[in-house]
This record gives C-alpha cells, structure tokens and sequence, in this order.
C-alpha cells in the first residue's frame, strides 16, 4: 500500500477541533492522554508499535491498544423479531468498531427474519471509508430502521445517518460534521493523487447530508468549511434528527 494513501485516509476523520488541541472535551471523546501537546494522529500501518509508543510512551503501548479495543465495540442482542446494535468508540477498519463487524450482524438480522432495526450510536467518528460501507449494508436491511444517537455522533458517524428512517438522540446529544482532512505526504504525484481521493470524499460527504437534511449542496459545503457542532435543537431543525427523546 501506498505509504501516502494509507497515511491520508486513516487521517481523514480528525476533526480540525482536535488538530488545533480546542475540542470542547476531551473526555467526551475518549481520553487517552493527559498531554494533548503531545498528541498527533499519525497512523502507519506498517508500524503501529511506533504510532503507540510516540503517543503514550513505551510502557504504556499495550495497554492503549486493550483500551481501544474496549472503547471501540459493536454489541447486538435480539428479540421478537428486533435486532438492536451499539456502536461505541471510534470506527476503524482495523479495530473491533468497524464495518465488516457491522455487516456481519446485519446479515444476521435478515437471516433471522427480523423487521425492525435500532442502532446506538456513540462515536466520534473515524475512518470515512469506513463510515460508507456502514452506509451502504444498512441499505441491505429492507425493514424499519431506527438510529439512536446518544452523547456524541461525529464526524464519520453521522454519514450515514440519511440511512434510517427515523433518527433520534436525547437532549443533551451531540453532532459534529466537517469536511474530511487529510495528512498527506510524498512526491508531488502522490500528493496529488491523496488530494484527489480527498476531494472524492468529500462530495460523498456533501451529497449524503444534502439528502438527509433538504439543504442544497452548495449550503451544506458552507457548513462543513469547519466543524459544525449542533445541540440536539439545532439537529433537529436541521433535519439530522427526527425526535428528541426526553
């Protein structure tokens, strides 16, 4: 693989709030690290060991990667004809969060004959690759299809949010939605094929929240030059969200 590629696309959810160490808590999105100075989302796949130790240090390289396989879930349960699915943490490809799991359980829901759909979501964001397959399997699931956002959904979470037929969250919920970033590096023709890739990306992004929200996508670029964070309210109005639980 492409050194340049994979650098850029598992870099591709980091919300610029995070770039600029200005989120609005950490905490809210998994804390993993006391020192955000030290903090740089720089992911190599050939060498993740390294990726690890720079961010937490030698001795505690193990136990970040149990924390993020604990983080990062897919949980379902099943009953009278409902599956239920729980997304928690971060969406990579490469973790226990991610889109083959996910298909996965939805196969399971149809084989079993299931006709009802609710998906938990708590997330802040991840790989936008990712964040399209999930898009694409919940098409294959024919019956009602519900999304429940919990304290966060951002980023790449909220991709495929024009999925569901109903969308909810609860009052003190959170959505975050931006343009897909990039760290790109190499020669001048891989940067440029990066910066295509990109671009792609985030037309994907701008025609799926167009649909969900009945905004223009001239409208919905404007919105994502920079994170865009919405209360429960504003998801609302927006059309992100269908109801607010009490």
């Amino acid at each position: 693989m492409n050194s340049s590629f994979a650098s850029s696309r598992f870099f591709l959810f980091v919300s610029s709030a995070i770039q600029k160490q200005n989120c609005i808590s950490w905490c809210s999105l998994g804390k993993v690290s006391d020192n955000l100075s030290a903090f740089t989302w720089q992911y190599d796949c050939q060498n993740m060991t390294t990726w690890q130790n720079n961010l937490h240090g030698k001795a505690n390289a193990d136990n970040f990667a149990v924390t993020m396989a604990e983080k990062g879930s897919i949980k379902i349960t099943a009953s009278a004809g409902k599956t239920v699915i729980k997304i928690r943490g971060f969406m990579w490809s490469w973790s226990i969060n991610n889109a083959a799991e996910f298909e996965h359980k939805i196969e399971e829901a149809i084989e079993a004959g299931h006709t009802n759909l609710d998906v938990y979501i708590n997330s802040p964001g991840g790989d936008p690759f990712e964040g399209n397959q999930f898009g694409i399997v919940l098409d294959r699931f024919a019956g009602v299809k519900t999304c429940i956002i919990e304290s966060l959904a951002a980023s790449t979470a909220t991709m495929f949010l024009g999925k569901f037929d109903k969308r909810e969250c609860y009052s003190t919920s959170a959505l975050m939605i931006h343009e897909p970033v990039g760290n790109l590096s190499g020669n001048a023709e891989s940067v440029e094929a990066s910066l295509k890739m990109l671009k792609n990306m985030r037309s994907v992004m701008i025609a799926e929240y167009a649909k969900v929200t009945g905004k223009t996508e001239d409208e919905i670029a404007a919105m994502i030059k920079s994170d865009y964070w919405m209360d429960a309210k504003e998801a609302k109005k927006l059309g992100f969200i269908t109801s607010i639980r009490s």
